[in-house]
């Protein structure tokens, strides 16, 4: 049986992060963004940065983890064609023709791995590098490098945010082999104890939590495939953190509330047909030059409520149905945002790719974990704590064995959450929302 985190509420948690994210996006004067979520979530991580504008002094301010002498053509290319990707993306949700596509509502358990496979419409985790060649404004977005003092975090009047691999870095100090202990003056033995308990304590966390998603998928399933039967209205993608899509009507297809209201509006519009050949004042009160006004008929005013004495009936069910419709599409925005929330396909950034990130920098292995960081961290971390190897690293060879162990990691249990998701045992599981 899966166990789930029933405390933790997944929609908030992928909210927060894509607003904290958001917060340190780049942006031009006019306020346009212009970087990528996963770009953006990588720097506030302190994940390697590559830079392919040598020439260009300023952009090597952009990131304190920088690798300058890499030279890969192909993970530059991928790094481009990410960005890229999220400005067309971008200009092509602005559109309210561009509904999400029917097939993106259906249930399929692949579509947990387009954020490591692609789906050409949101941008892949891999290369797990941030592009440096996109220039961070307004400065005080830029993130510091790893172990500075507080003092080197000050630029000008900024200062600038520490890096979260800073944080786990620290949280692994005591692992056996990673550290040389004789140098590790500055920190006591029950804080080491108690970073490693944190550490323990936060994989456990993020586990559970990632099983929520296995959980989820199904539900959000289910959802859909209801809501589906009471309205064919289309999501208008949406990528702001709230994530509070438009609907617009599907003039092509109807489902059991927009026939109902098709219905009641045919027999209502026969009716007023009628009562308009009489010019009785609840019509339109035309009178036709070749009838005969009867408003003054006796008794036909009476005569002809009786005729017509279901029309307020059918005025409340058409009120109830639209109220129905209503609901339906307030249900349709929260599987949107629920099922975004998971798979990340329009906002470029979700929860789970997240959870997942972090996750894999807990278990990516100690000596890989460190040569994520460039040489001068390497040198602050070795004066702080004390550490075996700086020296001796080559950091253009070393970080690509790092990035590639940590993105075996992360496809790892991406995949294992796509089989989990797969079993037949988790299809009816409901869960406290």
């Amino acid at each position: 049986m899966v166990e789930f985190n029933k405390d933790l509420d997944f929609i908030e948690f992928s909210t927060n992060i894509i607003k904290e994210v958001d917060s340190i996006r780049s942006s031009g004067k006019s306020g346009e963004i212009q970087e990528s979520r996963i770009n953006a979530f990588y720097r506030a991580i302190g994940l390697p940065a590559i830079i392919t504008d040598k020439k260009v002094e300023l952009l090597k301010k952009n990131t304190g983890n920088l690798f300058d002498k890499i030279t890969d053509k192909g993970i530059e290319d991928q790094l481009k064609n990410r960005e890229n990707l999220f400005k067309e993306n971008s200009t092509l949700r602005q559109s309210e023709n561009n509904t999400i596509p029917e097939k993106l509502f259906d249930f399929n358990t692949s579509s947990i791995k387009d954020s490591i496979d692609g789906n050409g419409i949101r941008a892949k985790l891999f290369p797990m590098f941030v592009n440096a060649n996109v220039g961070i404004f307004p400065q005080n977005r830029r993130i510091a490098g790893a172990f500075m003092s507080d003092e080197q975090l000050r630029e000008d009047k900024i200062k600038y945010s520490r890096p979260l691999i800073e944080t786990i870095v620290t949280l692994r100090v005591n692992e056996l082999g990673a550290f040389n202990k004789e140098t590790q003056s500055k920190i006591k033995d029950y804080t080491q104890d108690e970073y490693k308990q944190v550490a323990i304590d936060i994989q456990a966390g993020i586990a559970l939590s990632l099983s929520n998603i296995i959980v989820d998928m199904p539900y959000i399933n289910e959802r859909i495939g209801n809501i589906r039967k009471k309205t064919s209205a289309q999501v208008v993608p949406e990528t702001t953190p709230n994530q509070n899509p438009k609907i617009v009507e599907n003039s092509k297809n109807s489902a059991e509330l927009e026939r109902q209201q098709k219905e009641q509006q045919q027999y209502m519009a026969i009716k007023e047909a009628r009562l308009s050949l009489f010019s009785f004042e609840d019509t339109s009160g035309q009178t036709l030059s070749h009838t005969r006004n009867l408003k003054d008929a006796a008794l036909a005013s009476n005569l002809l409520n009786v005729i017509f004495s279901d029309s307020g009936q059918i005025s409340m069910s058409a009120k109830e149905t639209n109220k129905q419709k209503e609901k339906a599409v307030v249900e349709l925005k929260k599987v949107f945002r629920d099922m975004d929330s998971i798979l990340g396909t329009f906002s470029g950034l979700s929860g789970t790719d997240a959870l997942v990130t972090i996750f894999a920098l807990f278990k990516l292995d100690m000596d890989s974990l460190v040569k994520l960081l460039n040489r001068d961290a390497r040198i602050r971390l070795k004066n702080q704590i004390g550490i075996d190897y700086v020296e001796n690293s080559d950091d253009s060879e070393d970080v690509l064995i790092a990035i590639d162990s940590l993105q075996v990691i992360v496809r790892k249990i991406i995949e294992e959450l796509a089989e989990e998701i797969k079993q037949p045992k988790h299809r009816n599981k409901k869960i406290n929302k």
